[in-house]
Parts: structure tokens; C-alpha cells; sequence
């Protein structure tokens, strides 16, 4: 902070027509150590007029009451002819008043003539002057202030010690919807609502070195509202001289940020009742499917037993064991047989998801080189193949890396596969089956030149009883439980492997399995 110094012989102008206080007042400021004063004394308006338009003096101390001129008009006079002369004034008790309004005006101070300590005169006299030096240089730092941040995203108000705003920024203009470039008409308080106003009076009313910070609400002249980061400056002056001198305001306009937080804030509370009611919900969720998986489990056991009593008595007495058959009597039981059979493969795949899926299925783990198995596979379905006149091909790397496995469960896999490549591929297709090495791991791929299945069903066909069926046309009345590709997903996962499926529509299916070889390290 800039302190300003009285450094040489200050001009003091006494405008009064008291004898007495004529006499006075130049001995009591000419004859102070601390001070290094030259005293002029005249007894009326028209003389300190002329003095003033001569000499330009420091400090005029006025006295309102004169012989040529009285009351708040002698002030105005002087300072119309005077405007950068800091003015003292003197007045008796019964214009008191005037003294009050000259203040206002923009005078320095006033002194009752009945009243004031001619020993602090001196001291006060001094203090006018660096405050009137003080606000001038601060005056000239406003107006630099305001030049530099003219283009500058902060707004700056100029506040002199009356609150009137004397200066602003092209940024403040514009936030506050000023209308007019003459700072004057403006006062700091008409800018806040009632309910901050205390809090940027505090802010404003304290004389501490430094700066003020908080965040304030302003209101702009067309009455919208503004959230801003706020801080006040007191440029220059000793402590108890700040009161008096110019400050500045400084803000910014934080207004969407803090609609952007309330949003974020609401939107968070919304999120976390969501979050909530979404995890009752999986709550809910995972105990219905606990409940299904159990009650699927404890159904296929159940049914279990009288189906194999059911096949065990029909294939009896389909080999006769009940007594001769009709030609008819035999083909209802054949189709009964199939029933039950089907019947039998639905329960079992029912019971094995249960299984996986409530972690309960017993693997026979073991290092296995799949190359036999798969084999054995393609030759099972050799003869279907051929019905159809479908060509396939198997090209298996060899060696090929063993792998942890259940074989009869990888077998299973095999099998739904395959099964499938026959059943959705038109006669005269082809199937091809690929099984090689692929880093620490074998890749399974099984393609068919079949009917391909849609885009948008593509990720619905590992879920169960999505029949493949109801995606062709020709086969929407064939029997499928719906519940072989889902089984081989959860076998496949609980090898620790992954299965990707690609299709277009004519063109056929490609299924690509990843087994690792030690399923320990991804199981």
C-alpha cells in the first residue's frame, strides 16, 4: 500500500470572518513541529475566489456564514473554482446542517467553531490533505484499473466513500445492464438484493489492509439475479484514513456454474434413490432367480425318476415283453418312445443350467487333448450330414495344446454345435470345423453355410428357450427346447472360455470358442 506523505510546505487557505478565529488559527497551524504549514487569511467569498483563482492552495478551511454569501451555496461557489481542493468546514451550531450537506457534497471534513480542539487542528488539517492527495492518486489508480480490465471477463465497480459508483467496466456494464456511462447515478446498494446487502456492507465497511473476499448475490438493473465471486480492494492510505478513500469491487458471474452444481447436485440425489430402488430391485431379482434356478433343480429331479420308468416300460414293450404287437400299437409307441426321449433331454438340460448357474455341477477336471472327442463328434453326425447331402470338414492342428477340461462336458458343447450346423443348414450345404492352437488355449470354430440368423437376434440366442426356429421360416414347427446354446454359454464360461458368434442372414452361422488350456488361471 502506498502511504502519502505531506513533504513540503503545504498553501492553507482560512476563509472566515471571526476576528478572533482570524487570529488563531494561523498562529496555531504556523507554530506546529510536526507540520510545516503557510497560512492565508481572508474574510470573504469574493477575496477567496481571487486567492484561489492566484495561488491554488492545499487545503481551504471554509467557514460558511460570510458577509458576501452564507450557507450551502458559499461551498458550492468555492468548489465550482476549486474542484481538486480538499475543503475543511468550519460552522457554528446553527448551520450544522449545511455542514452535513457540504460533506456530501464531497467535503473533507467539518469542525463546530463552538467545539473543536484548536491542539488537534493541526493533525486534522494534515489528514485532510493526504486523504485528498490519497483519493486523487487512487482516483488516477481506478482510472488505469479500469483501462487495463476494460476488456477483461471480471467486472470492476469504483466505489467512492459515499457508495456511489464512480467508475465501471465494460464487463460490468454489461452484466449489470448499465444503461448509461455516467457512473454517478449509480449506488453500490441498489445492486444486491435485501437478503445479501449485509453481507457486501460488511464486506465494504471494513478499513483491513488487503482484500475481501465471498460469494454474493447481485442484482442487475433489469432485476434478474446473479450468483457472483466477489471481492473488495482498498487501495491505498494508513488504517485510519482507508474509510474515507475509493475502493473497488470485483466480481465475476459464476451464475451458470452454480446452476450446472445445483443441477449435478439434484441430478445426484436422483441418481442415488435410483441407485437404491435399483438395488432392491437386483435384490428382488437375484432372489426370484435363486428361486427359479431351485425349483428348476428340484422339478428335473423329480421328473426325473417317472420318466425313466415311462422309458424303461415302453422300450419293454416294444421288444415284446407284454405280449405281440399291432403294426400300429408298435408306431404309437415309437412316437411315445421319441416323446419320451425328447422329454428326457429337456430335463437334463434343465437340470444342468440349474446346476452351473447355482455353482452345484460336478466337474471331472482333466488334461485332455481334445483331438478324439471331436472326432467322434464329426462322425456321429456324418450320417445326418449325408441325408442332406451336406458336405463337412474337419481340420484339427496337430499337435494340438492339451487342455483342463470335462470331456464329457466339452463333448456336450461339440455335440449342440454341430447338431445345430446339421439342423439349420439346406441341403447341399456345407459345415466347416476348425480346432487349433491359439496361445495359451484352443480355438473351436464351427461355420455352416446355413440360414444365418438376424442382427438384432444375434444376442438373444444364449438365453433359454430362445428356439432358433422361430428365426426361419421353415422350421418355426420343429421341436427345440430352446435351452442348447444357453447350456453351452454356461459351459464355456465355466471352463473359464468365451464363445462369439457372427451370422448374415443366407449366408450361415460361425460360432469361435476360446477354451485356455489351464482353466484354474480364468475359472
Amino acid at each position: 500500500m502506498e502511504s502519502v506523505m505531506v513533504s513540503h510546505k503545504k498553501n492553507i487557505l482560512v476563509v472566515e470572518d471571526n476576528p478572533s478565529l482570524q487570529q488563531i488559527i494561523p498562529v496555531r497551524l504556523s507554530h506546529d513541529s510536526h507540520a510545516d504549514f503557510n497560512v492565508e487569511v481572508v474574510s470573504s467569498l469574493a477575496e477567496c475566489l481571487k486567492n484561489v483563482e492566484k495561488q491554488r492552495p492545499d487545503l481551504i478551511l471554509l467557514d460558511l456564514g460570510l458577509p458576501d454569501c452564507d450557507g450551502i451555496e458559499t461551498y458550492k461557489q468555492v468548489r465550482q473554482n476549486a474542484a481538486a481542493v480538499p475543503i475543511v468546514i468550519l460552522t457554528a451550531l446553527n448551520d450544522d446542517l449545511y455542514a452535513t450537506e457540504a460533506m456530501r457534497l464531497g467535503a473533507q471534513d467539518y469542525f463546530v467553531k463552538s467545539f473543536f480542539d484548536m491542539k488537534r487542528l493541526s493533525r486534522d488539517v494534515t489528514f485532510a490533505i493526504r486523504r485528498s492527495e490519497a483519493a486523487r492518486i487512487n482516483g488516477l489508480k481506478i482510472q488505469e484499473i479500469i483501462k487495463v480490465f476494460e476488456s477483461a471477463d471480471i467486472g470492476i465497480l469504483a466505489l467512492g466513500n459515499d457508495q456511489k459508483i464512480i467508475a465501471f467496466n465494460a464487463y460490468a456494464k454489461t452484466k449489470l445492464h448499465l444503461d448509461s456511462n455516467d457512473s454517478a447515478q449509480f449506488n453500490f446498494s441498489q445492486f444486491f438484493p435485501d437478503r445479501t446487502w449485509k453481507k457486501a456492507e460488511a464486506m465494504l465497511g471494513s478499513n483491513d489492509a488487503g482484500t475481501m473476499h465471498g460469494d454474493l448475490e447481485m442484482r442487475a438493473l433489469m432485476g434478474n439475479v446473479l450468483d457472483v465471486e466477489a471481492a473488495i480492494c482498498c487501495l491505498a492510505g494508513e488504517a485510519e484514513e482507508r474509510e474515507n478513500l475509493p475502493k473497488v469491487f470485483l466480481f465475476h458471474d459464476v451464475s451458470d456454474k452454480k446452476r450446472a452444481m445445483r443441477y449435478l447436485e439434484e441430478n445426484n440425489l436422483q441418481l442415488e434413490k435410483f441407485s437404491k430402488q435399483l438395488s432392491l430391485t437386483n435384490e428382488k431379482l437375484k432372489k426370484t432367480d435363486e428361486f427359479k434356478s431351485n425349483f428348476l433343480a428340484a422339478a428335473s429331479h423329480e421328473l426325473r425318476a417317472p420318466l425313466t420308468s415311462i422309458k424303461g416300460y415302453v422300450s419293454m414293450i416294444l421288444k415284446g415283453q407284454a405280449g405281440a404287437l399291432t403294426d400300429k400299437q408298435k408306431r404309437y409307441l415309437e412316437n411315445v418312445e421319441n416323446c419320451g426321449d425328447r422329454l428326457h433331454r429337456l430335463v437334463n438340460s434343465l437340470l444342468n443350467i440349474s446346476e452351473i448357474e447355482m455353482g452345484l455341477t460336478k466337474m471331472n477336471i482333466v488334461l485332455t487333448d481334445i483331438t478324439p472327442l471331436v472326432q467322434e463328434e464329426v462322425r456321429l453326425f456324418e450320417v445326418q450330414a449325408g441325408n442332406k447331402s451336406i458336405s463337412m470338414d474337419l481340420n484339427i492342428d496337430s499337435p494340438l495344446t492339451g487342455i483342463y477340461c470335462d470331456p464329457d462336458q466339452i463333448r456336450q458343447v461339440i455335440d449342440n454345435l454341430l447338431s445345430n450346423a446339421v439342423k439349420y443348414t439346406r441341403k447341399k450345404g456345407s459345415i466347416f470345423l476348425r480346432v487349433s492352437n491359439a496361445g495359451a488355449g484352443v480355438t473351436v470354430r464351427v461355420e455352416d453355410s446355413g440360414i444365418g440368423i438376424r442382427k438384432a437376434d444375434l444376442e438373444k440366442i444364449f438365453e433359454p428357450f430362445n428356439d432358433l426356429n422361430r428365426f426361419d421360416d421353415e422350421k418355426k414347427n420343429e421341436e427345440s427346447s430352446g435351452l442348447g446354446l444357453s447350456l453351452v454359454k454356461r459351459i464355456i464360461e465355466a471352463h473359464g472360455g468365451t464363445i462369439k458368434v457372427e451370422s448374415k442372414i443366407g449366408k450361415g452361422t460361425a460360432f469361435s470358442i476360446f477354451f485356455p488350456a489351464d482353466r484354474r488361471k480364468n475359472s
